[in-house]
């Protein structure tokens, strides 16, 4: 998995957007908001071969069954697929 260039995270006013910039912000008009397990995710994306290897940060970090976190590791990663944030 590799994050699209294009997108940068920040932090604002306690919130965590990520934003299009360069080509992306003439295609994708707008900014999505992550929560923190979203921001840890995010911050690991590069780092882990597929969804399992991603989802092991959660179970690591937070109070989660791996079973649990998978799921919601597989449901963010698709999403940002479909939004073309990120390449598998």
């Amino acid at each position: 998995m590799k994050k699209v260039d294009d997108f940068v995270l920040r932090e604002i006013a306690n919130e965590y957007v990520l934003v299009p910039t360069q080509g992306a912000a003439r295609v994708f008009d707008g900014i999505i908001t992550f929560n923190e397990q979203a921001v840890l995710l995010w911050n690991k994306i590069d780092e882990c071969e597929d969804a399992k290897a991603l989802s092991k940060c959660l179970t690591d970090e937070y109070d989660v069954d791996p079973e649990t976190a998978l799921n919601d590791t597989q449901n963010f990663l698709n999403r940002l697929l479909e939004a073309r944030i990120i390449k598998m």
